[in-house]
């Protein structure tokens, strides 16, 4: 650990160079970033800061921002719930690199996919519709990967969050809100069907959303509170994180009841017709 540690500082020394133009003038003070050529200084920087978890063995630190995904925490909910007669915890899914839960299954997409598949996303436009959340988390994963994202989503979607997926460089194309999720999922695959070498996960439809949630959320749960659950409740988006914990659940504790909450404007799965959510974040 020290020698990694003292290698590491060597190749960023501060060195004092006089100019032999400039007797009389101070030092230069510069900074080497690399013992290599000049011309080399760029990539030979950027390559030791892809090896850092290498040079400083046994650190806790993160080599990307993607290691921080999952393990969240759970909370007991104190004063708002005074009188309910149940314990009530919520997971802390904001704690996730994008403050979602959708993260979960951003990171895993690439692991969705053949190694063919995987290498030509570098030079290929990676198309998802989303409400919001999963927008953010693809754009975010686009961002560290170097992939081009395009996403589709309502109009009526936060300001935030359009924010948010442009800061990360996604392009992103507005949808009719009185055609809700559906109108956006079928612009998506207009675009995928004109758009050369294109890919979509599909999160709608993806059962790898489901089984994300069933490997890593549910038993996270069903580990840090020993089992003892009786009711999980969970707002309703793609469908993925309430089937996922659902089914793990289910299996730990047939007993267990799975509630899925969605708008009352966009009540769709209670035969509703899609509509603009007034409450942003809800899924």
């Amino acid at each position: 650990m020290a020698s990694a540690l003292r290698s590491f500082l060597r190749k960023r020394s501060t060195a004092l160079i006089a100019s032999p133009h400039r007797h009389h003038q101070q030092p230069l003070l510069i900074r080497n970033l690399s013992t290599e050529a000049a011309a080399d200084s760029h990539s030979s920087f950027a390559q030791r800061l892809r090896d850092l978890p290498k040079l400083l063995p046994g650190t806790q630190i993160k080599p990307d921002a993607s290691k921080l995904i999952g393990r969240t925490p759970l909370v007991f909910l104190n004063q708002v719930t005074e009188g309910c007669g149940a314990y009530i915890a919520a997971k802390q899914e904001m704690f996730q690199p994008t403050s979602s839960v959708k993260d979960r299954m951003a990171q895993k997409f690439p692991s969705l996919m053949s190694l063919q598949i995987y290498v030509a996303l570098q030079q290929t436009t990676l198309i998802e519709p989303t409400s919001g959340n999963m927008g953010i988390s693809m754009a975010f994963m686009a961002a560290m990967k170097g992939y081009k994202m395009v996403l589709t989503m309502p109009s009526y979607t936060s300001m935030e969050r359009r924010v948010c997926m442009r800061a990360f460089g996604a392009e992103l194309i507005l949808t009719d809100p009185t055609k809700g999720m559906g109108g956006t999922v079928k612009k998506a695959y207009d675009l995928l069907e004109s758009t050369p070498d294109a890919f979509m996960l599909q999160q709608f439809s993806n059962p790898a959303n489901t089984k994300i949630h069933f490997e890593t959320t549910g038993p996270e749960i069903w580990e840090d509170t020993l089992g003892q659950v009786d009711i999980f409740v969970m707002g309703i988006g793609s469908g993925g994180t309430v089937s996922g914990v659902g089914q793990y659940l289910k299996s730990q504790n047939p007993n267990v009841k799975i509630y899925g909450v969605e708008p009352a404007e966009s009540n769709i799965l209670n035969g509703g017709k899609p509509g603009e959510e007034k409450l942003m974040f809800v899924h």
